[in-house]
């Protein structure tokens, strides 16, 4: 008597062949049997209807293994995704993804190349940018990378935008990042405040501090003004790094250009002051409105 193994190698085969009715049939035989369905039952009957463009059967089928407590995996949401995007209904594929999300189910590389795909048949490259933005800074700098290639071939030209959202996934790979970035001019690309900025805290965590200054200097000569963000950034980056005079001058510096510490750099002052590392005139220096 056929198992589930046999009953789901023939219903996958012939999902394949787009020979759905044949697969439903032998869907209902099964049960019939008391043969129960797993996930891999569901996840190649809906890529089945998918592919005949029966989007309310394939939802049908996903409500159903749900409600009979069969879970649907990253594979069966992908199903799903993919097919939605190729027919260009990346609403429809965002609410599988959100679903995915709220059954704590992690998008794959598949999920995502899929959305990317989607979006851009469609046209829409600030969507691509948010698809791209969200691996970025999940931490899947290959998948970001691929994506990023996937951009080009779309025929959209990244802008500085891209760089940066790229730039922040990388930089805990500083000889990486600053390849990547010193690149960017050959490509005719003039990074901005917060390119620069990415790049020195990744020089900062890294322990290259020295070539930090070099890189403020740099954005003031550029016409690229440094702001709030990019000072705190560096002053941290020193006094972590015991380069604490370095670190002073430089928010005497900040204070002149009407830029305030934050709460983290406040916090390290504090510490410097408690360890007698400091003046203690710094504090209310770096206080003032």
């Amino acid at each position: 008597m056929p198992n589930i193994i046999v009953y789901n190698t023939i219903i996958d085969s012939l999902c394949k062949d787009a020979l759905v009715v044949d697969s439903l049939n032998l869907f209902l035989e099964m049960t019939s049997k008391a043969i129960a369905p797993n996930v891999i039952t569901y996840t190649s009957l809906i890529h089945g209807v998918c592919k005949v463009r029966k989007w309310k059967e394939a939802t049908k089928l996903l409500n159903e293994m749900v409600e009979k407590h069969i879970s649907p995996d990253v594979h069966t949401f992908n199903v799903l995704v993919d097919t939605f995007c190729k027919e260009r209904m990346v609403q429809e594929a965002r609410s599988v993804v959100e679903m995915m999300m709220q059954r704590y189910i992690k998008p794959s590389t598949i999920t995502y190349n899929s959305l990317m795909d989607g979006y851009c048949l469609r046209g829409e490259m600030d969507e691509v940018k948010e698809v791209f933005e969200v691996m970025a800074i999940m931490g899947r700098t290959q998948d970001a990378l691929n994506l990023f290639s996937q951009m080009q071939a779309c025929g959209q030209l990244p802008d500085i935008q891209t760089y940066s959202i790229l730039l922040h996934g990388i930089a805990e790979k500083v000889e990486y990042a600053w390849d990547f970035f010193r690149c960017l001019s050959s490509k005719g690309i003039q990074p901005n405040g917060k390119t620069y900025t990415i790049m020195i805290r990744g020089l900062c965590n890294g322990g290259q501090i020295c070539e930090t200054e070099n890189l403020l200097r740099e954005m003031k000569k550029k016409g690229c003004s440094p702001d709030g963000w990019t000072y705190n950034t560096i002053i941290r980056g020193f006094i972590n790094n015991n380069e604490t005079s370095t670190g002073v001058r430089l928010i005497q510096e900040m204070v002149k250009r009407d830029f305030s510490a934050d709460v983290s750099t406040t916090e390290l002052i504090v510490n410097l002051l408690s360890k007698d590392r400091v003046d203690a005139t710094l504090l209310a220096f770096i206080e003032r409105p």
